[in-house]
């Protein structure tokens, strides 16, 4: 998670190779019991979700 918000993927070089493209401060990123990952805001309204569980 960066600090603007958005969630990244850097590789060990430091160069960013994907990002989701929000934007935004006070987001968080969250495993739900279900197995999602999410991207709220502070109010809990979702900004991202997975398409499907990513831990079973």
């Amino acid at each position: 998670m960066q600090m603007d918000g958005d969630l990244t993927i850097d590789d060990a070089e430091g160069q960013r190779v994907w990002s989701l493209g929000i934007d935004g401060r006070g987001k968080r990123l969250r495993l739900t019991g279900d197995g999602a990952l999410e991207v709220t805001g502070l109010s809990g309204a979702i900004a991202w979700r997975s398409a499907r569980a990513v831990m079973a």
